[in-house]
């Protein structure tokens, strides 16, 4: 049974690179969960076009508006999950009749 059970890396690179992939992601995630930190380089990518703020706060509401839509879709879309599989486990021949006629 104790064999089973491995031995952390004694390893001095082991914290370096563990501090090298939190700081990987709090970077992609400041990227691309803050669209205003991409605000300048998308200004000059773009060539300063005369609506860009505009487009820029379409861009904020492209992004949230999945945030707010699929929460609630999936919360409905569990509950009807969650009521056919209890009317599948609770009254299995009730399911059958209603389904299946």
């Amino acid at each position: 049974m104790g064999d089973l059970v491995k031995e952390k890396s004694q390893s001095i690179m082991r914290w370096p690179i563990l501090l090298f992939c939190c700081l990987m992601m709090i970077g992609n995630y400041y990227c691309y969960d803050i669209p205003a930190a991409l605000h300048t380089q998308m200004y000059d990518f773009f060539e300063k076009p005369s609506d860009f703020e505009a487009l820029f706060a379409l861009l904020y509401t492209v992004y949230s508006v999945p945030n707010i839509i699929l929460p609630v879709s999936e919360t409905r879309f569990k509950m009807c999950i969650e009521a056919l599989y209890k009317a599948m486990l609770f009254k299995p021949t009730a399911f059958y009749k209603r389904t299946c006629s």
